[in-house]
């Protein structure tokens, strides 16, 4: 039997040919921005897999959807998915839970050079038709021998650890639960209380779960510990950082700038208090966005497919129902 997997996000034409050469033997591919409301009706129902990234899948979809037997996101949260709804028609959603480490440590990398460096400035100057040639040379920084600070110490936070190395930083971190010594040594990692982190780091990360314990883990507390000449970056999950407390820190000087990829509300209107700020990079969750992670995780989303339909036993399961729904 033919199986059907109905893609949810926007997908050009170069997303498209990689799901198409990916696409196993035995399964269609639909893509839902390409249907009209009719078709959209009609198919829905006859879909037994969905893959998607942000598109926010609520319960009139599943419940529309009647041969849902799994929802496979590609990458590793489950924020935009409707979980209590999927648990109670018994839809498992899975995850790809390492897919796109790799361009987010490059991203945060870039956050920092971008920060540090004041690049946002010397371009806008520079187009301008001025020649800052001097202007920022007093206000910035190397990368070098600064001391970079994580809360949250997990894959994707080591990726940013790993390439940070290269460029001669110390690394300090924060994790409920501490990293194995081996790793510490790999990284020449030095374990400290959260508020040890914030009071030494340069450069600050936050790399942990948007789970309700930790929303708003940074806010005017912990911002009045950090140096006035820190940098913080965040590609990790909006609502980890109190968005209001950030713009006062930002505007008293209590640090000294902040490049955002991941935001409370998103999307993010273009009055936001942040954007007003020239020491604020601001970007729209876009630190995973290159179609080498896009072919990385849609491989993996299809294998993981593939596997619950063949052995009924699909892996990285986020929803206490583990295995697909039987429909046939």
């Amino acid at each position: 039997m033919t199986r059907n997997i109905l893609y949810l996000d926007k997908a050009p034409d170069a997303y498209v040919e990689v799901l198409e050469k990916l696409k196993p033997d035995g399964f269609n591919i639909w893509y839902w921005d390409k249907m009209s409301e009719r078709e959209k009706e009609e198919k829905l129902p006859l879909a037994h897999y969905t893959i998607n990234t942000t598109f926010r899948i609520k319960r009139d979809l599943m419940e529309k959807a009647t041969s849902l037997r799994m929802i496979q996101r590609t990458g590793v949260g489950v924020n935009n998915v409707d979980m209590e709804c999927a648990d109670e028609l018994g839809i498992p959603v899975g995850i790809v839970p390492r897919g796109n480490g790799v361009a987010v440590a490059e991203f945060e990398i870039l956050q920092m050079l971008a920060l540090l460096r004041n690049l946002r400035a010397l371009e806008a100057d520079t187009k301008a038709g001025r020649w800052p040639n001097f202007k920022y040379r007093d206000v910035s920084y190397e990368l070098y021998g600064k001391t970079l600070g994580f809360i949250g110490f997990g894959y994707i936070a080591r990726e940013v650890a790993k390439r940070a190395m290269g460029f001669g930083v110390k690394i300090i971190y924060f994790d409920l639960v501490r990293a194995p010594e081996e790793v510490e040594t790999l990284f020449s990692a030095t374990y400290m209380s959260k508020e040890e982190v914030l009071k030494n780091c340069d450069i600050f990360c936050i790399m942990v779960p948007l789970v309700p314990e930790n929303r708003n883990m940074i806010a005017l507390p912990e911002l009045k510990l950090m140096k006035k000449n820190a940098i913080i970056c965040n590609c990790d999950r909006g609502y980890l950082i109190n968005e209001d407390d950030l713009y006062t820190a930002l505007t008293t000087g209590m640090i000294k700038g902040a490049a955002i990829d991941t935001w409370a509300d998103e999307p993010v209107t273009r009055n936001h208090p942040l954007f007003q700020l020239e020491n604020v990079i601001a970007t729209p969750h876009a630190s995973p966005g290159t179609i080498d992670t896009f072919y990385k995780c849609v491989k993996q989303a299809l294998e993981n497919i593939v596997r619950a339909e063949q052995t009924g036993n699909p892996i990285d399961i986020k929803t206490k129902t583990k295995t697909p729904r039987i429909t046939d």
